[in-house]
């Protein structure tokens, strides 16, 4: 093999080896792009990620502000309703209050008008009551009655206003009066029997009248 020959090959060697390198490193480059490219997909689908939890939290965080103020929009309204009713106690008292004067009230206040009358009475204790003898003995027409108690979110109809005061007296009865049976706080608050008493028990606090009585406070 003459001299020339062997310059030729020399340099393609050369060249084939040049050009594998320039490949090996434009691969590892290659690779490296994507893998940096990769890690800024990873990161930024993390910062969404992290963006979304925020947004999340602040949007919790802002209804439960809106929540809080209503809550206390609501409660400063029950406070005023217990100051008037406390005013139209005291009149009552005294026999100056027109009942007609009811009918103008806001809910509010009636609805704290027809718990203290309610509680002072322990109407509710009546098994045989109606809406038009409660609202007769509130002084209210019966429309009004039931516009009030829709109109709370705690209850639906006078029934469920009933049993919601039925049931926390039997509560304290319960405890407070261990000698008497079931069945005897259960007519003594209004149930016609004390299964009644026993399914809303069950319902409200997952405990028989039985049970209730003989947990510790």
């Amino acid at each position: 093999m003459t001299g020339p020959s062997i310059l030729i090959i020399s340099i393609l060697i050369i060249l084939i080896i040049g050009f594998m390198l320039t490949i090996i490193y434009v691969n590892h480059q290659t690779s490296s792009i994507v893998k940096v490219n990769q890690h800024l997909v990873e990161s930024q689908k993390e910062l969404m990620e992290k963006n979304k939890r925020q947004e999340e939290t602040i949007s919790q965080q802002s209804e439960q502000a809106t929540q809080l103020i209503r809550d206390l929009t609501k409660l400063k309204e029950q406070m005023r309703a217990k100051d008037v009713v406390a005013q139209l106690c005291a009149q009552a008292e005294d026999r100056q209050l027109d009942l007609k004067q009811l009918q103008s009230m806001s809910d509010e206040v009636l609805l704290a008008w027809v718990d203290e009358r309610m509680e002072k009475t322990r109407m509710y204790c009546d098994p045989n009551l109606t809406l038009k003898s409660v609202a007769n003995s509130l002084g209210l027409t019966q429309k009004r009655l039931q516009q009030i108690l829709k109109n709370d979110s705690r209850y639906k109809n006078l029934s469920e206003y009933l049993n919601e005061k039925r049931f926390l007296l039997a509560c304290r009865l319960l405890r407070d009066e261990p000698q008497w049976t079931i069945e005897a706080v259960a007519k003594e608050v209004g149930f016609s029997n004390r299964l009644m008493l026993h399914e809303m028990m069950k319902k409200r606090v997952g405990l028989t009248p039985a049970q209730y009585r003989d947990t510790p406070l």
